[in-house]
């Protein structure tokens, strides 16, 4: 359904990234940039993008680990060699790379609407520090297991949904509660722990898919993010 793109930051930098619109195009469109797991622009990815698609979004997904790693996309079964890889690379450029994405689909020539972030894995301290520096619209985080990482968590004010699983080691009991305090008082942000879900559990891909969890939470996300991405 989508196409694969170079996009553009305005500072020399070529993006390659996966791109995927809404039959009746993108103008008025909602938008949201899909922020990967550690293994790269893979099928899972693409998927996700084309599958908003679908939903009525104008959905990008750039390549994070471009700037370390070229353009390759790492199976699961390399783990290690893609955290190596991920280990090289700049946060802050990250989050640029991310901000030029969500810049794409607001300009005239992308949906020129609202914009919002969906992360997955590893893209979640990314997609926190580009939501803040770009002011995205909305956010939604599955499985952020370096959550702990994002600097200044308790000020997050923008509106935020996040899954977690409940039998994932990357995200603990602790962590959670972690992130209920800093929210408490946060009147548009949601925590959602998923009691039978381990980590992945969205990812048909991952031998810890749990369809109808995924299902659940693929329905509350696209939800969520309509609810503020919505023009008007």
């Amino acid at each position: 359904m989508g196409q694969h793109i170079i996009l553009e930051d305005g500072a020399g930098a070529r993006i390659p990234a996966y791109i995927a619109l809404p039959e009746r195009g993108a103008a008025g469109a909602p938008a949201v940039v899909v922020v990967q797991e550690v293994y790269g622009l893979n099928r899972e990815i693409r998927r996700v993008v084309d599958a908003y698609a679908r939903a009525g979004f104008a959905a990008l997904a750039p390549h994070l680990l471009w700037r370390v790693s070229g353009e390759r996309v790492f199976e699961y079964a390399q783990r290690d060699e893609a955290i190596a890889a991920a280990r090289e690379l700049d946060e802050a450029q990250a989050a640029a790379d991310l901000g030029a994405a969500l810049a794409y689909l607001r300009a005239p020539s992308g949906a020129a609407g609202r914009a919002g972030l969906l992360s997955f894995g590893w893209g979640g301290k990314y997609a926190f520090r580009a939501a803040r520096e770009s002011r995205a619209d909305a956010l939604v985080a599955y499985y952020p297991g370096n959550i702990r990482q994002v600097q200044g968590l308790e000020d997050f004010d923008l509106p935020v949904a996040v899954h977690f699983g409940g039998q994932d080691p990357l995200t603990p009991p602790d962590t959670v509660a972690l992130v209920r305090q800093a929210w408490k008082a946060r009147s548009r942000a949601q925590v959602l722990v998923h009691a039978e879900a381990g980590h992945g559990f969205a990812n048909p891909d991952r031998a810890e898919f749990h369809p109808g969890l995924a299902a659940a939470a693929d329905r509350h996300s696209q939800d969520f993010l309509l609810g503020f991405l919505r023009a008007g």
